[in-house]
């Protein structure tokens, strides 16, 4: 058995997976679906986004 098939977890990708869509959807409704344009700009947006869609996946991991 490789480490890949001891650990990999089918059911917590596929439910994982299953969350991105509404994840996506909350961060682009609280920080718009694009960046407002300039290199400092863009980077303080997509810090904030990321931030919001990773710990909406989170939260929505552990109410599931």
């Amino acid at each position: 058995m490789t480490p890949f098939e001891k650990y990999y977890d089918a059911d917590y990708e596929e439910k994982r997976i299953s969350l991105i869509w509404e994840a996506e959807r909350f961060a682009n409704k609280q920080f718009k679906s694009k960046a407002p344009g300039g290199i400092k700009q863009n980077e303080e947006w997509a810090t904030k986004w990321s931030r919001c869609f990773h710990s909406t996946m989170e939260r929505l991991y552990h109410e599931g």
